[in-house]
């Protein structure tokens, strides 16, 4: 019961597998374990490298292992895609530190201390949180308006829990973090992510080491781009997808996606599409039974 109880603030997994992940576990347990480490790590990378699959693994790695007392997980996350391909901001993001603070009394059960202030707030969750082992993690940092004042502020809690962090910028600037950079696939490693999202699809498509070797050079081993890229191989020719991807304009990873998942989007069937477009309204923290009645 208590490992169930562990895994119930965690988002759902978004992968079947994770390809090189292994090394930088094994750097996340090795700073778990270690009693007088650092209370803050952060894992760094670009935008669909795989930071939150990688906290997430951790987490699920530790809640199965049931040595904590809880783990409590808010996101940061406050965009999504619209019918036109476009990002944009979803309803009742977490935003700031006093946002964090909330969702933290929320977890612990503290819904009492939603009127005080945020110093107040954290000075009563330190007794909780100093009584037992927790790991916090906090997704997406760099998207909230304070990022500059949430780490200070929460250093009242260094002694009392750990706290995992993702991040697209680096807080290399703060010398009580350590930093956990998430490199880009390998050639090998993306060729067998793509093979297994394939597989998983029921699709068999044979990619020559040439042509592998061509969208490894376009995308990058960036996991998420690879599973997209994927997705699109289950329903158009490979040499329709590799000539998009060439003709495509881009200079960032953020323009990647936003052709990708244009170009996903426009393979979708009417349904499909108004069935995505039903959750766009779905928190960040995710949703209860009643609410996806």
């Amino acid at each position: 019961i208590h490992k169930q109880q562990l895994h119930r603030h965690l988002p759902p997994p978004d992968y079947n597998q994770l390809f090189g992940s292994q090394p930088l576990l094994q750097q996340l347990t090795d700073w778990f374990q270690k009693e007088n480490n650092t209370s803050f790590i952060s894992i760094e990378g670009l935008g669909g490298i795989g930071k939150t699959a990688l906290a997430r693994a951790f987490a699920e790695q530790l809640a199965e292992a049931a040595e904590l007392a809880d783990i409590l997980w808010v996101s940061a996350r406050h965009e999504w895609l619209n019918p036109q391909g476009e990002l944009q901001p979803i309803s009742d993001p977490v935003r700031s530190l006093t946002d964090i603070v909330t969702r933290l009394a929320s977890q612990l059960g503290q819904t009492e201390l939603a009127g005080l202030t945020v110093e107040d707030k954290l000075n009563r969750l330190q007794p909780t949180l100093a009584a037992a082992p927790y790991l916090i993690i906090i997704d997406n940092l760099e998207t909230l308006a304070d990022v500059k004042l949430l780490l200070p502020a929460l250093g009242i809690l260094k002694q009392s829990a750990r706290f995992l962090l993702t991040s697209r910028h680096t807080l290399g600037h703060y010398s009580f973090v350590q930093r956990i950079p998430v490199p880009p696939l390998s050639l090998g490693q993306s060729r067998a992510l793509i093979e297994g999202e394939l597989e998983r699809r029921g699709r068999k498509v044979t990619i020559d080491q040439p042509t592998m070797q061509q969208l490894h050079q376009l995308i990058g081993g960036v996991p998420l781009a690879l599973k997209l890229t994927a997705a699109q191989l289950a329903h158009l020719p490979l040499q329709d997808v590799l000539q998009g991807l060439q003709q495509a304009s881009y200079q960032s990873s953020e323009k990647l996606f936003t052709y990708i998942y244009h170009r996903t989007w426009q393979l979708l069937s009417e349904t499909a599409k108004a069935l995505l477009l039903s959750l766009l309204s779905i928190s960040a923290d995710g949703e209860n039974i009643e609410w996806l009645r």
